[in-house]
Formats: structure tokens, sequence, C-alpha cells
């Protein structure tokens, strides 16, 4: 598929043609292999990672964080996006996440998490998102904040550059389509917005909701001359004009990255799937930067799920104009945590 590629930041992105699902027989990892970066490999390269949960269980001692921990850290993963974390995410919830983060990962780190705000009566909410910075980036990493509706559809983070270069990161989880099971009473990510909107007289479908809100904050950062990487667990494959998703990345000039950088249709994300649902979408100025870009196996990433992770290397030579990441202005050096700052 040929994405071309432009210098400047142009208003709308080139329509892809059409694409043709490419299902996996076998359970293999997809373009780039994710090696671990060397020592100066460090100093140039930002390492972007994303996944789908599929739910973070938090028995035997949050194991699961804590492995998903040491593997981010032994692969050199920078910034990592997780979806579907489905954890009501309250003090005592957010202190155990970085208390746990403390003992597995490279200080400095952020951490931003985001749930719907319908009450729960465990630590149990479906959906959720959590957006990680650790590392030697992390200095870069200016400002955090989460969808501000409650409904807790995304986190953010913002990373700065050298000559003013910004770079808005967001992750974001948009629900599937409900199922016929599903009832009224039903307590999935997806009835829990549907009722969050009606309470506010507002009979949107959640699925394009979420879109919707998305484009008022990304035609701001646009309108401002930043940067755009969405991770997203989109749950729509992509079309040329006929789905959602493609129309909302062509209306905001963001590019599928692993599609533009290996010219071939990716495998399905979704182990029960037969296309892409999982993207990192990035402006172009982002794409001119991509050195590297893979899939992993199933059951292969911070998390054993359903879903695969995605990954990039970033040259910051290129996209921050800048090597050794020494923050823009003083900053908090020690381990920060989102408040919750809404965007």
């Amino acid at each position: 598929m040929n994405y071309p590629v432009s210098t400047q930041h142009s208003t709308t992105a080139p329509l892809p043609p059409p694409q043709t699902p490419t299902p996996q027989s076998h359970n293999s990892a997809w373009g780039d292999s994710l090696n671990p970066l060397t020592t100066s490999e460090q100093q140039t390269t930002l390492r972007l990672a994303f996944q789908n949960a599929n739910g973070m269980r938090t028995h035997h001692n949050w194991s699961e964080w804590t492995n998903a921990c040491s593997f981010i850290k032994d692969s050199n993963i920078s910034i990592f996006g997780a979806v579907e974390t489905n954890i009501f995410w309250t003090q005592e919830t957010k202190h155990l996440l970085q208390q746990h983060s403390m003992e597995h990962l490279t200080t400095p780190r952020t951490i931003a998490t985001s749930c719907s705000t319908h009450t729960s009566t465990s630590n149990f909410q479906p959906g959720g998102c959590l957006l990680l910075s650790s590392g030697r980036w992390t200095r870069r990493c200016h400002r955090v904040s989460t969808d501000p509706t409650g409904m807790g559809r995304w986190t953010h983070m913002r990373l700065e550059g050298k000559e003013n270069i910004v770079i808005n990161i967001v992750c974001a989880y948009r629900v599937c389509a409900p199922s016929r099971q599903e009832t009224s009473s039903s307590n999935t990510s997806y009835l829990q917005q549907v009722r969050h909107l009606r309470n506010q007289s507002n009979i949107t479908c959640p699925r394009r909701q979420l879109f919707l809100d998305l484009s008022h904050l990304f035609q701001r950062w646009r309108n401002q001359n930043e940067e755009i990487i969405l991770l997203i667990d989109a749950n729509e494959k992509e079309h040329n004009t006929t789905s959602q998703w493609s129309r909302f990345i062509y209306k905001h000039n963001l590019f599928n990255a692993h599609t533009l950088f290996h010219q071939t249709t990716p495998p399905n994300t979704y182990n029960r799937g037969s296309s892409q649902i999982d993207y990192i979408a990035c402006s172009s100025r982002v794409t001119e930067s991509i050195i590297r870009a893979g899939f992993l196996p199933f059951d292969v990433g911070p998390f054993q799920s359903d879903h695969r992770c995605l990954f990039l290397n970033i040259d910051t030579t290129i996209l921050l104009h800048c090597q050794t990441p020494t923050p823009t202005h003083s900053l908090n050096q020690r381990k920060r945590f989102s408040k919750d700052n809404r965007a």
C-alpha cells in the first residue's frame, strides 16, 4: 500500500486504497523484530508499544503487572499504552500500581490511568486505559491528562523536543459494538457509555462519540502545529471510505504506521478476528522518523492477551531534534503519577 509521506503539514491525508485482510493461519511475529536496543541506540531511539491487555489481573500481588514491567524494561520500551485494563482506578489501585512499578521499572517514570467513573462495587471496571513513560525519555514528558468526560476512554502524554516540537501521545479504547446477549442492565463498557451519554440527553453511539470528542482535541493540536501518535483499539478494520475509523484518520491526516512503513497489509491483531483492529496512527512528521515497526505473536508481550502487542522505534534526532533527553525546563525528577488532569 503506497501512502505518500509529505514533509509538510497538509490538512488532509490521502485516502488509502481498499485493504484485503490477510488472515493468520499461524501465530507468528510480523514486520521487524523487537530486539534489545544497544547502548548507542538507546541514546537516539524512542520505542513505543501498545497492547489491549484483555484485563489486568491483580491477584497474586499484582504479578501480571510486575511481569509486564519486566518485559517493558527488558525490551527497552520507553512509552507503553494498554487498553481494556478492566480496573476501577481508585486512589488505592493507583497507589498499588505505582508501588509495583517502582520495584520493576527504570526511573524516572510517569503513569496515567483512566476508567469510567460509573460506580463499581469491586476493583473490576470494564474498559479503561493506561499510559506509561519509563526511563530517560520521561524527562521530556511535561503533561499528562485523561478523558474529561468521566467515561475513561483515553489517556494522554505530551512529549516535548527542541525547537518547540510537541508530540501528543494518546492511548484510547473504542468500545466494540454491543452483542445480542447484552441487556439494558449489563455493565459492559459500551452500555456504561450509553448511560452516561443518555444522562446528558445525547443519543449518539458511543463508538462515534469517541471520534467526535477526539476530533476536537486533535484539531486544536494540529492548529498549534503539534504532532500526534494515537495508540488505539479501534475495534474496526481499515477500509477505503466505508469505516468511521478510516474517515477519522483521513480527516486528521494520520497514517497507519505499520502499513505505511512496510508497504503491505498487516495481519490480524485480535486472535478471533481476520483483520487489524489495533493501531498506532501517526501524523506525517512522526512517520518520517520511524526506523522499525512490528507486531509480536499472540501471547507474547507485556500481557498474555488475545490481542497482539504493536511497537515502533522512532529516531529522536529526526522527530525531537535531540539525542540526549535533557528536559526543556525543570521537572520533578521523582516518580510522578497522573492526578487525572483533564485534557
